[in-house]
C-alpha cells in the first residue's frame, strides 16, 4: 500500500473482510443500490452507488476493531475510515450509506432510488430487511 493511507488488516483476515463486504453488497442490492467489489486491493473494499450515477457513491471497507483482549469485532468503514456500522448490523450499515448518499443524489436528482413506491430514499426503516448469515 504504498503512498495509502487507511486501515490495514492482515493476509488471514481478508476472506473474512470478504464476506462481510459480500453480505453488505447483497444488503444493498435489496434496497436498489448498485456495487462495484475491489477484493484485489489490499484491503478488500465495496463501491456502493447508484447504478443511474455511478460516478456518485461511497468506499466501503470491513476492517477488524479490537476491543481489549477478545477478539475483533468487525466494522464497516466509509472511505474517509469513518465507522459506519458493526458488521454484525448490516441493516444499520445500509441505512448509514443510505444517509451518506441520499443528500448528493437528491441534489443531482437522476437517483433511481429518489422514487421507491412513494417513499423518498433513507425514509424507509430498513427492519424489513433480513440479511442471510455468512457461514
Amino acid at each position: 500500500m504504498s503512498g495509502q493511507t487507511g486501515p490495514l488488516i492482515l493476509a488471514g483476515s481478508v476472506s473474512e473482510a470478504v464476506r462481510h463486504l459480500d453480505r453488505l453488497g447483497w444488503a444493498l442490492a435489496q434496497v436498489g443500490l448498485a456495487t462495484r467489489t475491489r477484493y484485489e486491493e489490499a484491503v478488500p473494499l465495496l463501491y456502493a452507488f447508484d447504478a443511474s450515477l455511478p460516478l456518485v457513491g461511497e468506499s466501503i471497507r470491513a476492517v477488524p476493531a479490537c476491543r481489549g483482549a477478545n477478539a475483533p469485532e468487525w466494522w464497516f468503514v466509509d472511505s474517509m475510515t469513518e465507522p459506519v456500522a458493526p458488521c454484525s448490523d448490516v441493516a444499520n450499515a445500509v441505512e448509514r450509506i443510505i444517509t451518506i448518499l441520499a443528500p448528493v443524489l437528491a441534489i443531482v436528482g437522476k437517483s433511481s432510488l429518489s422514487q421507491d413506491n412513494g417513499a423518498r430514499l433513507g425514509q424507509r426503516p430498513l427492519t424489513w430487511l433480513s440479511v442471510p448469515r455468512s457461514e
